[in-house]
């Protein structure tokens, strides 16, 4: 009889305990993220140097500071940043890099990030980004080292991406993701190109609870 009564006490005491992260007690309110992964970068027609910008891969790393709005939802700040190999080739009236220039290039963006998905184990993840993404820091082989040494350029970018989340404990969890990007540049009518420039990550990352 005593054993019955303390199960029935204990019972809703574990129910209170049980938070949004299924079973681990009630989360963290803020969360840190540290990100590495692989991006993907398409071409960038650039009316101001007049030449086009040939993206290819590299590494990144990301970083983010979120706060959780709802169960399982949260909002944030997120940082990305990867130094990317490109060639740039510029038009019939640029004065250098005709033939193409082998080249190195600094992409990063920034802004807030939204952030669904939780609980015990293996879960579905979901992220969007609303931000900025600058194109900065060139390093540009022979003659097109002096036209690009102070050259940036910022345009307004959005991402989205999904993937798997895996949470270890209370404060931590194990996300995977894959992200599909795109950046908005200015347009010339001297160059071949779409405005939207398409940025493609691989990521995996580690969440902490603070």
């Amino acid at each position: 009889m005593l054993l019955g009564a303390a199960l029935a006490l204990a019972a809703p005491a574990q129910a209170q305990r049980r938070g949004p992260m299924g079973g681990y007690g009630d989360g963290p309110k803020w969360w840190g993220s540290f990100w590495g992964g692989y991006q993907w970068s398409n071409q960038v027609g650039d009316p101001g140097t007049n030449s086009t910008w040939n993206y290819d891969s590299n590494w990144m790393v990301r970083l983010t500071a979120e706060r959780e709005v709802a169960p399982r939802t949260a909002i944030g700040v997120a940082w990305n940043y990867s130094r990317m190999p490109l060639a740039v080739v510029g038009n019939a009236s640029s004065a250098v890099c005709r033939q193409g220039c082998a080249a190195e290039g600094t992409i990063a963006s920034y802004g807030l990030t939204l952030r669904s998905g939780g609980g015990a184990g293996f879960h579905f993840v979901y992220e969007g980004f609303l931000g900025a993404m600058q194109y900065s820091n060139f390093s540009v082989d022979g003659a097109g080292a002096a036209a690009f040494a102070d050259v940036k350029d910022t345009d307004f970018a959005w991402a989205f991406g999904t993937g798997f989340g895996y949470t270890l404990s209370r404060d931590f969890e194990l996300v995977g993701i894959f992200e599909y990007g795109n950046s908005v540049h200015e347009r010339s009518s001297d160059l071949f190109q779409r405005r939207t420039t398409q940025h493609y990550t691989t990521r995996l990352g580690l969440r902490v609870g603070l």
